[in-house]
């Protein structure tokens, strides 16, 4: 977290803190209302912060994984069989808008490539492959 409001150094809060506390504490920076009783109940992160800021300099810290640069998928050639498929199915992918690409292909390509494609997505008996999907489960527009 980037602010001078932010507490520097070696700071650690053991407390748990869930996506509604991160809520409620945006909503008090912004000077909101809570939007539901869940966010009005939720603690805010108090503890990160100081009443004093600190306009010091600070050092970015870089991830090693940025460091080394994007990750680059392999080429196509290299791959085989399941892997090769769902690339090659995945290149036809439309991510140009949301919602574009059939919620049932793309969440399976994401898990089979998560899991090296051993492991059937849930709910299904085998990994299939992208025209196994195409076919038990066609382009709905479910949204209108």
């Amino acid at each position: 977290m980037i602010s001078p409001y932010a507490r520097h150094g070696r700071y650690v809060d053991s407390n748990l803190y869930t996506q509604v506390n991160v809520v409620r504490t945006i909503e008090q920076i912004l000077g909101l209302p809570p939007m539901n009783q869940n966010d009005a109940a939720a603690a805010p992160i108090r503890s990160a912060f100081t009443d004093v800021p600190d306009l010091s300099t600070y050092t970015a810290l870089v991830p090693d994984v940025l460091a080394a640069g994007p990750i680059q998928n392999p080429p196509l050639s290299s791959l085989t069989g399941l892997q090769r498929q769902w690339a090659m199915a995945s290149e036809g992918f439309d991510v140009t808008h949301l919602d574009a690409v059939n919620p049932a292909m793309l969440n399976r390509d994401v898990w089979y490539a998560n899991h090296y494609w051993t492991v059937p997505f849930p709910g299904d008996s085998a990994v299939l492959t992208p025209d196994q999907v195409r076919i038990r489960y066609p382009d709905l527009d479910l949204d209108g």
